[in-house]
C-alpha cells in the first residue's frame, strides 16, 4: 500500500499524484491519496476532476487524525516515511507500505498528467476564450520571489510585441496571480489581452476552479510564455502538448 500526502497548489498536487500513480502501477500496490483542504487549495478533488480508476482519495479539512495513525503505524511496523521526497532521495526498495509527503514529482515522467480529466463545465468555460491565434501567457508573482526577479514584466511585453509583429491578429490569454500586472498589460495592449473575472484566493473553492480554468485555457493555446521556475505554465504546456517558452532576463 502507498499512502500519498501531496501538498501545495493545484499543479504541485497533480504532479505528486501522477508520480504516485505511476509508482503504484509498477509496484502493483494500492494507492491512497490524502487530499487535505487547506489555505493552499480549499476545494475537493472530485469537484475539479472526474474519478480516476484505481485511485482512492480521502478528503479532509483536517488530516491530524490521519497523521496520528500514520505515525503509530511507522513506529509499530517500521514503515518508511518520506517527507519532502524528490527523485534524488526517494528509495526504490520494496516495502509493504510507503508514506510519502511531498510536493515534488518524485518518480516517473509527466505523461500521466492526461489522467486528470477536468469536468466538462471547466473545459467549456476555458474554450470560450481560446481561438486558433491565441497565445497563452502565465505571469507568476505574489510570493514567488525567484519568478519576479528573473521574469520581469518588461520581458513579457517584449515577447508580446514580437508576436504582434509576426501576426497582426494574435491575441493573448493572460493567467496571473497579480491584478496589477493584469491591469498594466490590458492598458498597454488593449483588446489583445484576454482575461476572465476570477477570484485570486486559493483558500476558496471558486478561486481553485478559476485556477483550473486558467490551466485548461493555457493548455489550449498555440504556445505558452511563462515565468522562470513556475510550474503552472510549464505543466499547462505539457498537458496540452504545446511549446513552452520561459521568459528570463
Amino acid at each position: 500500500m502507498i499512502i500519498l500526502v501531496p501538498y501545495g497548489g493545484l499543479i504541485n498536487r497533480m504532479r505528486v499524484i501522477s508520480a504516485g500513480y505511476q509508482y503504484s502501477k509498477i509496484k502493483h500496490e494500492k494507492l491512497i491519496v490524502l487530499w487535505e483542504r487547506n489555505h493552499e487549495i480549499n476545494c475537493r478533488f472530485e469537484i475539479l476532476f472526474q474519478k480516476i480508476p484505481g485511485l482512492n482519495i480521502i478528503q479532509s479539512s483536517n488530516l491530524i487524525l490521519w497523521y496520528k495513525k500514520i505515525i503509530f503505524s511507522i513506529l509499530k511496523n517500521k514503515t518508511p516515511f518520506y517527507k519532502e521526497v524528490t527523485r534524488d532521495n526517494f528509495s526504490n526498495k520494496q516495502y509493504n507500505k510507503y508514506y510519502l509527503n511531498t510536493c515534488h514529482q518524485f518518480f516517473g515522467n509527466y505523461n500521466d498528467l492526461c489522467m486528470f480529466k477536468p469536468h466538462l463545465v471547466f473545459i467549456e468555460e476555458a474554450s470560450k476564450y481560446i481561438s486558433e491565434n491565441t497565445i497563452g501567457v502565465h505571469i507568476r508573482r505574489t510570493d514567488h520571489i525567484i519568478a519576479i526577479e528573473n521574469s520581469p514584466l518588461s520581458q513579457f511585453e517584449r515577447a508580446i510585441e514580437k508576436e504582434i509583429i509576426n501576426d497582426s491578429n494574435v491575441k493573448f490569454y493572460l493567467s496571473t496571480d497579480d491584478i496589477k500586472v493584469e491591469n498594466e498589460l490590458i492598458e498597454k495592449f488593449k483588446e489583445r489581452i484576454i482575461t476572465r473575472k476570477k477570484i485570486f484566493n486559493r483558500n476558496n473553492s471558486e478561486g481553485i476552479k478559476d485556477a483550473l480554468i486558467d490551466f485548461i485555457a493555457l493548455s489550449l493555446s498555440k504556445r505558452i510564455y511563462g515565468s522562470y521556475l513556475s510550474s503552472f505554465g510549464e505543466f499547462a504546456a505539457i498537458y496540452g502538448k504545446k511549446q513552452f517558452i520561459i521568459i528570463k532576463k
